[in-house]
């Protein structure tokens, strides 16, 4: 603002100055003429005000201003007279720009001035953010998980609204936590996002923890030579698949060979939140009894096999040719005979032997031969076996295989010592001659023998005979069963003219059957005739098969068996029989090569821990015959037990405590599981269940205020000032019958002193 003087002048004559008042507005720019915004962001549509500033305070100003976005075009707002402080305000639903574009003085457009470059102020609307969780947000206990990839912000261009995740609601900076979690329980977290102007979204985010269950498996003890277990029959029913791992483990069996002490296996299911399960199989290793050997004769005694036995395998089975229980008889073998030990004791491999068996010479062919005046006879035979090159006949050596006698005088017996250097000799070949009697026997086809019969009813020995004899007159011949062998005929059991007998006449199992030829006595043979000639009889045997099977078992889960079985007849033997172990039917068959043996029955080789397994006999065969029981055997029953399972409930004084096979069961451990071994009725685990409850704590307190110097007695404790405090426990005297327990605190009132002072006169 500034002032002025005017004057005019007349004929040179100036007037007085007159004061003029000069009022200047500085004329509006964009340095001195603005605008602002409030808000600057917004939630959702809004009211802004726009506040106008201009370079002078009261001046009235005309204006032009620009407001919207590049998308959706702008519009003029113009308004005159307004001054500097004046707003102005606009419903929006959008980001808007405002832009002051032009100001102008009222009534004065010299003064106008438009914007060039005009300054843009922003007014942001935020669109509301949307919280969506996807998924199921599941882990098992112990697992950790990241919440940030199940939650997202869908109302806004991804990743423009940062989510951040909360422990609480509301959300607040205080409570902002890290986005992987790792919850020992289901929990609620809080996801938040801010889009700025209040915009603001909260939603919960709950993390379900799955516990953790754990199977539990069965355990097995194996030999090393067992053949693989099916690892089904260990596991938990209620977790029924899953993946098998450990040594020996092929799939969902275990192999215990070349393996040997406790074998650590784990099973994972394959159902989520299951821990890794553990069990041990112990696999004994299989050992080898070392045997003797022996040799023998084959005309010796039958062996004791004990003889041969390791001591550290006492008991078991033999089998082999020529055995019979525990005994080997070598009649009949030659050569290196192999048998085999089955000790009855669990993992042990079966052991083998040899056992030499040499036979000395041995007679075939023999003959005797009359001269033709009838007076003498000579004996010629055939050797065969032992040692050819050291025959010798009555010490003298033969020379070869063929022997005949010199001349005998007829009627005298002969008598001839054959040996050779195999060490089984010496044996005699005797007997007599009468050239007179003029009928001979002949021979029995001794070398097919024996005649294995398999069943009673009639037989013919006639196919035996080599039809070979020689019949005098007044002679005749007969068939006859008999108890001896070679030419004795012993105890006659029955005669045949045709060589039909019937096994009932055979007492036990052996006879033998031969041809004689002697005096016919019309229908029979003078069994005294001293011209009787006896033919060598052949063997018989009656094979009278029979099946002896043990009792029915019942042990505990998971055992062997050891079943002992007789058997009847000519080994080997094999018996058929049908399996049934409560969910399957199947056939078996039993195989033994002795007389006596004892087969082990182990669960695990039927698909079993626990149950029955029942097997029913149906047929029978030995090294000849077959017998079909008819009569079904009564089946035999073995049966596997749970361990036998208790509850031991009980309730104890608080800080008391039990010990229960070891253990140590309190208010810190009041529940658990204990085995106990071997202690079911049949020497197999018991399982016992401790469950504690603890009554609680009797407690009291006792506040006494006693005059200095006054004492008390509680419980026969004494209580004074030197002694104000302490704790008493009185046994059983608690309500539910457990100690009760008295806090004891004492105070004390303090001395009532006091001094007086008197004056008194000299007397008073």
């Amino acid at each position: 603002t500034s002032v002025v003087y005017a004057t005019t002048s007349a004929g040179g004559c100036p007037s007085a100055p007159v004061p003029v008042n000069l009022w200047v507005t500085p004329a509006p720019n964009s340095a001195n003429s603005f605008i602002a915004v409030d808000p600057t962001v917004a939630c959702g549509p809004t009211l802004v005000s726009v506040q106008f500033f201009f370079p002078h305070p009261t001046a009235a100003y005309d204006l032009s201003l620009l407001y919207g976005n590049a998308m959706s075009g702008f519009q003029v707002y113009n308004a005159t007279g307004v001054q500097s402080g004046q707003v102005a305000q606009f419903n929006i639903s959008e980001t808007t720009d405002f832009q002051l574009v032009g100001v102008g003085l009222t009534g004065n457009p010299a003064c106008d001035a438009i914007f060039a470059n005009p300054i843009t102020l922003t007014v942001n609307i935020a669109d509301a953010p949307i919280l969506v969780v996807n998924g199921l947000l599941e882990i098992c206990a112990g697992d950790a998980i990241d919440l940030s990839a199940f939650v997202e912000e869908t109302g806004n261009p991804p990743g423009a609204i940062p989510i951040t995740f909360h422990s609480g609601s509301p959300a607040t900076g205080g409570n902002q936590i890290d986005p992987v979690v790792s919850p020992g329980a289901t929990t609620t977290y809080y996801a938040f996002a801010d889009a700025g102007g209040g915009c603001t979204a909260e939603i919960p985010v709950t993390v379900t923890v799955m516990p953790a269950g754990t199977p539990v498996l069965g355990s097995a003890s194996l030999c090393s030579n067992d053949p693989p277990l099916d690892l089904g029959t260990l596991l938990d029913p209620a977790f029924p698949d899953g993946t098998w791992s450990g040594p020996g483990v092929s799939g969902d069996t275990f192999d215990p060979s070349g393996l040997s002490g406790q074998i650590n296996l784990a099973f994972t299911s394959s159902e989520p939140c299951v821990e890794v399960a553990n069990t041990v199989v112990t696999v004994n290793p299989a050992g080898t009894p070392v045997l003797g050997s022996a040799s023998l004769c084959s005309n010796d005694p039958p062996l004791d096999l004990g003889t041969l036995l390791d001591p550290a395998f006492p008991d078991g089975t033999w089998s082999g040719p020529g055995v019979s229980g525990d005994t080997f008889d070598p009649s009949g073998l030659s050569g290196q005979i192999n048998l085999a030990f089955t000790s009855s004791e669990p993992c042990i491999e079966v052991a083998n032997t040899t056992v030499g068996v040499s036979s000395g010479p041995e007679v075939i062919n023999l003959t005797t031969d009359c001269a033709p005046d009838n007076l003498t006879y000579t004996v010629s035979f055939e050797l065969i076996g032992g040692d050819p090159a050291t025959y010798t006949i009555d010490g003298q050596p033969l020379g070869g295989t063929i022997f005949t006698s010199g001349p005998i005088e007829g009627g005298t017996p002969y008598s001839f010592e054959i040996d050779d250097d195999s060490g089984c000799g010496p044996q005699t070949v005797s007997g007599v001659l009468d050239c007179f009697c003029l009928s001979y026997a002949g021979t029995m086809d001794v070398a097919s023998g024996p005649i294995v019969l398999c069943s009673s009813g009639n037989f013919d020995v006639a196919p035996f005979f080599n039809n070979d004899e020689f019949v005098g007159p007044d002679d005749a011949l007969q068939f006859v069963l008999h108890s001896d062998p070679g030419n004795q005929l012993g105890v006659v059991y029955a005669v045949s003219n045709s060589g039909m007998f019937n096994t009932s006449v055979i007492p036990g199992n052996q006879a033998y059957a031969s041809v004689i030829v002697g005096d016919d006595l019309g229908g029979g043979i003078d069994l005294d005739d001293p011209c009787l000639s006896v033919a060598a009889g052949i063997e018989i045997w009656v094979d009278e098969l029979a099946f002896m099977p043990g009792p029915s078992q019942t042990g505990c889960e998971g055992d062997c068996f050891a079943w002992p079985v007789s058997f009847s007849g000519l080994p080997p033997f094999l018996v058929n029989v049908i399996v049934e172990n409560g969910t399957t039917v199947d056939f078996g068959t039993l195989v033994s090569y002795t007389n006596d043996t004892i087969f082990h029955i182990c669960a695990a080789d039927y698909g079993l821990s626990t149950g029955t397994l029942t097997l029913t006999p149906l047929e029978m065969f030995d090294a000849e015959c077959i017998l079909i029981f008819n009569v079904p055997y009564t089946p035999v029953d073995f049966t596997w037990e749970k361990p036998p399972a208790s509850d031991l409930l009980m309730t104890l004084c608080a800080g008391e405590s039990l010990i229960v096979n070891g253990t140590t069961y309190d208010e810190n451990n009041p529940s658990g599981t204990e085995i106990l071994t071997g202690a079911s009725s049949l020497g197999c685990d018991s399982i016992l269940n401790v469950q504690l409850n603890f009554l609680p704590a009797a407690d009291g307190q006792l506040f006494v205020e006693l005059c200095d110097g006054e004492s008390i007695t509680v419980n026969g404790a004494l209580y004074d000032q030197s002694n104000p405090s302490g704790t008493e426990i009185f046994p059983n005297a608690a309500a539910n019958g457990c100690d009760s327990i008295l806090q004891v605190q004492l105070s004390f009132l303090p001395a009532a002193d006091g001094q007086l002072f008197a004056g008194l006169c000299n007397g008073e």
